[in-house]
C-alpha cells in the first residue's frame, strides 16, 4: 500500500529534471521562449529560457538545454541551462570564455585576455582609458583618427598633430650670415 502511495510522486520526481534539445527559439518580448524535443516524441512548447543577469543568449537550434519541470509537471517547464558543443572552445582549467558560432571571442586565458573576431570590433563610450605599464602597440596596415591627435596631454606644454604641423608649414630659418633675413618657408608640407 505504501509503494502505491509512493508511485505517483517517484513517477513526478523522476519528470522534475530532464535534457532537451532546442528545436526553435522565439525572441519577442522580454524572455526567450522556446520549442524542446524532450523524451522519445515528446515535444514542449513556449518553454521559458532563463538567463543570468546582465547576460543574454539567443541558442540555436539544435543546442542542448537542462530544463526543470514544476512539482513534475511537464506543462510547466524551465529552461535553466543551455549549451551548444558544436561551438565549444577548448579551454584550460580556470579560463573564461564569450563566444558564438561565428568564431568570435573574448577569452580570458592564462596568459591574459584576446578578443577576436574575423568581422569588426567596436567600443563605444563618452572616454575610453587604455592603461599600460610599457607601451600600447598596434599591428594594423593603417591607423586612422577622425579627431585631433594629442601627445604628453597632461603637460603644460600639450599640443596636436595638427597644430605641430601647422607650426612645421608655416615657420621660417634665419639665414646665418645674410642680411636679408630669413628664408622662405619649407619647400615640402607635412
Amino acid at each position: 500500500m505504501f509503494e502505491k502511495l509512493l508511485e505517483g510522486l517517484t513517477s513526478k520526481v523522476r519528470l522534475m529534471v530532464g535534457r532537451a534539445v532546442i528545436s526553435a527559439l522565439r525572441h519577442d518580448g522580454a524572455i526567450h521562449r522556446a520549442q524542446l524535443r524532450l523524451l522519445a516524441d515528446e515535444i514542449a512548447d513556449d518553454v521559458e529560457v532563463m538567463q543570468e543577469y546582465g547576460f543574454s543568449s539567443a541558442p540555436k537550434e539544435g543546442a542542448e538545454a537542462a530544463v526543470i519541470f514544476i512539482g513534475g509537471n511537464r506543462d510547466a517547464g524551465l529552461v535553466v541551462a543551455t549549451h551548444d558543443r558544436r561551438y565549444r572552445l577548448a579551454l584550460e582549467a580556470g579560463e573564461v570564455a564569450l563566444h558564438d558560432d561565428l568564431g568570435q571571442k573574448v577569452h580570458l586565458t592564462r596568459n591574459g585576455i584576446v578578443a577576436e573576431s574575423s568581422i569588426s570590433v567596436t567600443a563605444s563610450a563618452p572616454m575610453v582609458t587604455l592603461v599600460a605599464e610599457t607601451k600600447v602597440r598596434v599591428e594594423a596596415p593603417l591607423l586612422e583618427c577622425t579627431g585631433q591627435i594629442k601627445d604628453l596631454c597632461d603637460a603644460p606644454s600639450a599640443t596636436t598633430v595638427s597644430a605641430m604641423r601647422e607650426v612645421f608649414n608655416g615657420h621660417l630659418h634665419s639665414e646665418n650670415n645674410v642680411l636679408r633675413g630669413p628664408t622662405s618657408g619649407p619647400n615640402q608640407e607635412m
